[in-house]
């Protein structure tokens, strides 16, 4: 860990809303996902919930959320120093083995609670349809 910053260990979990348009098997509902770990700074926060695989698998990916707001190293976004709703940052979804291409341009993350939960939204790049839903850390 750097020096200023806090590692936040504690119990993830995110409510992620299936794409409602361009999900190409027509699912709808939501998928709770569990675990993972977080960063929070005075100038971003970042959450990884969920498992992330990286590179190729023979298996199904498990579902992963991770969402990266303010000025994190290399950003030349406003820090996310407190509450409120900030745009942009860097997402990262898979759900059901299928990963989503989010935009980040279009991205809105509401933080609460002293930055332990908050709202998100944003649509898919490709085929339409939007990913949004709540996280909190416990």
């Amino acid at each position: 860990m750097h020096p200023g910053r806090r590692e936040v260990r504690r119990r993830h979990r995110a409510r992620l809303l299936r794409a409602r348009e361009g999900d190409p098997a027509g699912r709808r509902g939501d998928d709770l996902v569990r675990g993972g770990s977080g960063e929070r700074t005075a100038r971003y926060l970042a959450l990884n919930i969920g498992t992330v695989v990286l590179g190729q698998t023979t298996k199904r990916k498990p579902d992963y959320f991770g969402r990266t707001v303010g000025a994190y190293p290399g950003a030349s976004a406003k820090p996310a120093a407190r509450d409120g709703v900030y745009t942009g940052g860097v997402i990262a979804a898979e759900r059901s083995g299928k990963p989503y291409l989010v935009r980040g341009d279009t991205a809105r993350i509401t933080l609460a609670g002293g930055r332990t939960r908050g709202t998100f939204k944003s649509t898919v790049l490709f085929g339409g349809g939007a990913v949004s839903g709540t996280f909190s850390c416990r």
